[in-house]
């Protein structure tokens, strides 16, 4: 690999790190404390349980799996979740 190549993919994995620093999740659903939680939910314990493009998010009932939001949009707030060790995975998840 020459020089001018080594460099080009730097610059690339620099940028694609800024980029993903700046998505977060969605706030989560609004919480009805009538109904409570019932049993806690997690359809992901971290980013790689979910399909391609998608974060895992902490909720008020577990961990789901929802489309990232870029932060500066106003439209995040939600807490992504990089990895759980308590968590297991819940099947079937609706």
């Amino acid at each position: 690999m020459n020089m001018k190549t080594i460099i080009i993919l730097l610059l690339v994995s620099l940028s694609l790190s800024v980029v993903q620093s700046l998505l977060t999740c969605p706030p989560p659903p609004r919480f009805d404390p009538e109904k409570g939680c019932g049993v806690r939910k997690y359809q992901c314990c971290k980013n790689s349980d979910c399909p391609w493009g998608e974060f895992c998010c902490a909720e008020h009932c577990g961990y789901r799996c929802r489309p990232h939001v870029d932060e500066n949009s106003g439209k995040g707030g939600g807490k992504v979740v990089y990895y759980d060790t308590r968590c297991e995975r819940t099947f079937p998840f609706p």
